[in-house]
């Protein structure tokens, strides 16, 4: 934790080196948004470390704790918000691309992203393996695109990202109950 005044420092107050495992993130520097609401801890802390009255031990592991826990909690709502905007971004994707041949590999490649990490963003915002959320994407605007009675089934499964006719009207049975001409 480095100071808001950085000459008030005395490197001769460190006690030891922590590495932390359970938590590695406090093995790196940390910003954390709001940090008033932990000065007036920081502040006793200091406090009870400087005039050592009894029990100041006890006390200052207490306090260095729900600071500790206050930041640990920081850091994973910030990783979870960071998350939730980047699964946000890659479903729109997936929305205004489900008539491309997309794959987690795909997608992670176009979002500098490991494809495994693309999956459980997936997973995570809509319920279902990425491979499942895209049929289901397809199905439902080959849906819409049934009910226009403008195109053709075989247009269809092409406009909807499938590979052909037969895979097209395989996956939508499965879905739906019935093939893509008992539909209309």
């Amino acid at each position: 934790i480095f100071p808001a005044v950085p000459e008030k420092y005395n490197s001769h107050n460190k006690l030891e080196d922590v590495c932390f495992s359970d938590e590695e993130h406090f093995n790196d520097v940390i910003y954390i948004k709001g940090m008033k609401n932990l000065s007036a801890r920081l502040i006793k802390l200091e406090q009870e470390f400087s005039h050592k009255l009894l029990y100041f031990e006890d006390i200052v592991s207490k306090i260095f704790s729900q600071v500790l826990y206050e930041c640990a909690r920081n850091i994973h709502n910030e990783i979870h918000n960071s998350n939730r905007e980047i699964s946000k971004i890659v479903i729109e994707y997936i929305n205004e691309n489900f008539d491309k041949p997309l794959s987690n590999k795909y997608i992670g490649q176009e979002f500098n992203l490991h494809p495994n990490y693309v999956s459980g963003l997936v997973k995570a915002a809509t319920g279902m393996p990425m491979h499942q959320y895209l049929i289901t994407i397809r199905i439902s605007n080959s849906v819409d695109m049934l009910n226009t009675k403008r195109y053709t089934i075989n247009e269809i499964a092409k406009r909807c990202g499938f590979c052909d006719i037969y895979h097209y009207s395989k996956t939508f049975k499965k879905i739906m109950g019935v093939s893509p001409s008992m539909y209309l």
